[in-house]
């Protein structure tokens, strides 16, 4: 059973990400830990301003290294001619989005910034990708654009098998971008333990509130 991030799904998860996150959970190994609803601050790049990623899921794994998860409700669509991103509810009413493949793919970059500044961090990388989470839909085969190709999505069939989908889309980007330097020392792992799993607290010192307690008005 995989580690989760927060134990349960985050209140107000529509229900087939409620399940999507069961499945994960149950169906894939303790080496594997998964992050609902990851958020940070980060660059995508060290010449780049500071900006919010968010994806629906994180996983991370010891030898498999990191996959970012966008999320998309409905139907994702594409129309090149404009060009613009759609998502179509089930009332049949279409909105135009971001660009999912994009956002994926720039959070996940900023991710990895923000690790590589981490005091832990040493010149290596771990392998790095993202996908797209389809659960009520049936992607094309080919694909929706060039940098947006069939293996990159999850659809409502691939969702069939969670677990195999996810593993399949970990080993592509392993054979894509295989982990480089000394990614074995897994600095990066920890660091992503720190982030995202490590309970935090401010300081305070004692010293500091005996010297406010004296300088308060009697």
């Amino acid at each position: 059973m995989a580690r989760c991030i927060p134990a349960l799904p985050r209140p107000g998860s529509p229900p087939q990400t409620v399940r999507l996150f069961d499945a994960l959970r149950a169906g894939l190994s303790d080496e594997w830990t998964l992050v609902h609803g990851a958020a940070w601050v980060g660059k995508s790049a060290p010449d780049q301003p500071l900006h919010d990623g968010q994806l629906a899921f994180v996983l991370a794994h010891p030898e498999h290294g990191l996959l970012g998860l966008g999320l998309v409700n409905g139907a994702l669509g594409w129309d090149p001619s404009q060009p613009a991103w759609s998502a179509t509810g089930r009332d049949g009413r279409a909105q135009r989005i971001g660009d999912p493949f994009a956002a994926a793919q720039q959070g996940m970059a900023a991710l990895l910034h923000k690790l590589t500044q981490h005091p832990l961090a040493v010149p290596s990388r771990p392998t790095v990708g993202h996908g797209v989470l389809l659960p009520d839909s049936f992607a094309p085969q080919a694909g929706f654009a060039p940098h947006a190709p069939n293996e990159l999505v999850l659809d409502r069939a691939a969702l069939q098998a969670p677990v195999e989908a996810v593993q399949r889309l970990a080993a592509l980007w392993q054979r894509k971008v295989p982990a480089i330097g000394n990614a074995p020392s897994r600095w990066w792992w920890r660091a992503f333990e720190d982030l995202f799993l490590q309970p935090q607290r401010a300081r305070m010192l004692l010293a500091h509130a005996l010297a406010d307690d004296a300088a308060a008005p009697l």
